[in-house]
């Protein structure tokens, strides 16, 4: 089976030919399961996988010498009882012997038993803040979200000897193994490298002898799914110690804790090689999308264009490899629009007349034949701003557009807070379908985004929104488009805009001297057309893709399911 391929149905048969041939291979797991790197969530997914795959014995078998589990139990159980004897370890900590319900199976040299059989348990907590002279002294003080599911040796905060003294403070050795047990790092995991406390929201067990503490760490990690379940419900999901203890957990000889432990270290040096070579390459198309485009849109001549074009129609399937790069298509569509490459002309499109007004060395582009370079201001009939007028009552009056309501090149009208109550007095504020709405003052990311009005209902539009009326020699849908293009935006909007410290603005002078890229008026609705076409197609294509990462990540989680059910 080629990687990449691997189904939830398949699963069970490439388990059993990689981990059933009687010696394991970390590359063939690799090779048969690497694909899905390539998921959303892939890569956390093949590390659940090998995780659980280990703590189940697939990868691993006892070999002479070992012995076997239930008499490495009956040794934790007698060295336990010596502990609480000796008055070493408190000995309220009794864990049921009985009813353990096995998850999964183990091979037949493993036991179950319970993680309160394999070290001795106890939470942390904190001293009184009140109390200066218990912070900042050399013993470390870790919070849950300290913990890294590695090893750990600093903390933000440290205690005194004096909180060690009269605070109900643990102090854990090194090599003792912690797990979060409150909030947001609910299962998360760490080894101690050097002697620490903890806060209330941390355990921490001192395994026994007999007991790998890499391996205890690696179970709890397997586990962490369980314990998250267990501590669902509440407002803030914990779990406790008490729950943790008496939590089922499988144990294999001593030295098999060893040889596992090996093999997913060598795994998951295997899976970062894989996540790293894929956020390389992932970064490489990125690059090689984003540069793709750039040409295009960027293209001086029409020889560069073509140039460009033809390299985006031989790498297609590259540049558009995932969803997020479909907004990078969005735009070039709107590029090639504004730049006449989106149709072949015909013959029926009269070239606007008069001579143009501006130089060449004013203009971002050549324009094709016909075209005119045309302002904004010999293209409007007005260029207003909108009113101040509003109220908090939707009892009477005529609704407010804000710059809120201008949502990718698009109006949103389902949300609109004010209302002008007395917009009689004002008629030349009312809309009309073909207005042009321009967003005058935000952050300098929202200044000058742009929106055609449509509706047939009376609306009028706030003050700092701009108002422009187009004269019968332009569309307004492509007027806006070309407002919405990369070469208006930073040719002709931000070099214009005037920034202060918390605001950016863009005044109605400063608009009517926007160059248009102006078609006649038929192709003008023909390039329209072909846009929302294309835009179309796009929003098609993006919810595919979209459809397909979902249906990659329901995979990873299905592969992974039916391996630890």
């Amino acid at each position: 089976m080629a990687a990449g391929k691997t189904t939830a149905m398949d699963v069970p048969e490439v388990v059993d030919r990689v981990l059933g041939e009687g010696t394991f291979s970390v590359e063939k797991f690799v090779e048969s399961f690497g694909g899905l790197v390539e998921a959303a969530g892939g890569i956390g997914g093949l590390r659940t996988l090998a995780m659980q795959l280990a703590v189940q014995g697939r990868f691993t078998t006892c070999e002479t010498g070992d012995g076997t589990a239930a008499q490495l139990l009956e040794g934790l159980r007698r060295h336990k009882s010596k502990l609480v004897s000796a008055k070493s370890i408190r000995g309220g900590q009794t864990v049921s012997e009985n009813g353990i319900d096995p998850p999964f199976s183990i091979p037949a040299t493993w036991v179950w038993t319970r993680f309160g059989e394999v070290g001795d348990w106890g939470s942390g907590s904190t001293p009184n803040r009140s109390m200066s002279a218990y912070f900042g002294g050399k013993t470390l003080w870790l919070k849950s979200g300290e913990l890294n599911d590695g090893r750990v040796s600093t903390s933000e905060e440290t205690i005194t000897e004096k909180a060690l003294k009269e605070c109900s403070l643990r102090l854990n050795n090194p090599g003792d193994v912690l797990i979060a047990m409150y909030g947001a790092t609910i299962g998360k995991t760490a080894i101690l490298e050097v002697e620490a406390t903890t806060n209330q929201a941390v355990c921490a067990c001192t395994s026994f002898p007999g007991v790998f503490n890499e391996y205890l760490l690696l179970v709890l990690r397997a586990f962490k799914p369980l314990f998250v379940g267990q501590g669902a419900g509440g407002a803030q999901p914990n779990i406790s110690k008490e729950k943790i203890v008496a939590t089922p957990m499988p144990l294999p000889p001593f030295a098999e804790q060893k040889r596992i432990v090996a093999r997913v270290d060598q795994l998951m040096a295997l899976i970062d090689q894989l996540e790293a070579k894929q956020n390389r390459k992932r970064e490489v198309g990125a690059r090689f999308t984003k540069a793709s485009l750039e040409a295009l849109t960027t293209a001086e001549s029409p020889q560069e264009f073509t140039t460009a074009w033809t390299l985006i129609q031989s790498t297609w399937a590259t540049i558009l490899d995932n969803s997020s790069k479909v907004g990078e298509v969005r735009k070039a569509v709107l590029e090639l629009a504004v730049r006449g490459q989106l149709l072949t002309p015909t013959s029926d499109s009269t070239a606007i007349s008069g001579s143009d007004v501006v130089s060449d060395a004013e203009v971002p582009f050549a324009l094709p034949t016909g075209w005119r370079w045309m302002s904004l201001g010999d293209l409007a009939t007005r260029v207003d701003y909108g009113t101040s007028e509003k109220a908090h009552t939707e009892i009477r009056g005529i609704p407010v557009i804000r710059m809120n309501n201008i949502q990718g090149g698009q109006l949103d009208l389902t949300v609109l807070k004010y209302v002008a109550e007395n917009i009689d007095g004002m008629p030349d504020l009312l809309l009309a379908a073909g207005d042009l709405l321009f967003n005058r003052t935000n952050s300098f990311e929202l200044v000058g985004k742009m929106a055609v009005f449509r509706e047939a209902k009376k609306y009028t539009f706030a003050s700092y929104l701009i108002r422009v009326r187009l004269n019968a020699l332009a569309v307004p849908e492509y007027v806006n488009h070309y407002f919405g293009s990369w070469t208006c935006r930073t040719t002709q909007i931000e070099p214009n805009v005037t920034k202060q410290t918390n605001q950016a603005n863009f005044n109605g002078t400063k608009l009517k001297g926007i160059l248009v890229p102006l078609p006649p008026v038929a192709e003008q609705k023909r390039i329209v057309a072909k846009v929302e076409q294309l835009i179309k197609l796009c929003d098609a294509l993006e919810a595919a893709l979209r459809r397909s990462e979902d249906r990659a990540a329901k995979l990873v989680e299905a592969v992974v399911q039916e391996m630890v059910a």
